[in-house]
């Protein structure tokens, strides 16, 4: 149904945000990527099931993105060069 979210959807959004905004923060235990990997567990669940939740989908991207932000940050600051 149309304007329904389910729970899975719902966590899978806070998460994803919860990820994206803590990805470029540097600290040894990493929460975004904890965050980003239940975004995107719970998102696959969300989406994938009966409901096709959009809130699943986004907290899936949000996932992937946060996770994405970090692999681009890490090779970039090894990169011999570009720390002044």
């Amino acid at each position: 149904m149309a304007g329904e979210h389910t729970g899975f959807g719902i966590a899978s959004l806070v998460l994803g945000i919860l990820a994206v905004a803590t990805c470029f923060f540097i600290s040894p235990t990493r929460p975004f990527f904890i965050f980003g990997f239940l975004s995107i567990i719970f998102g696959s669940v969300a989406y994938w099931s009966k409901s096709k939740d959009s809130f699943g989908l986004a907290g899936f991207t949000l996932g992937i993105v946060a996770i994405a932000i970090d692999a681009l940050v890490r090779i970039s600051v090894c990169l011999p060069g570009t720390i002044p």
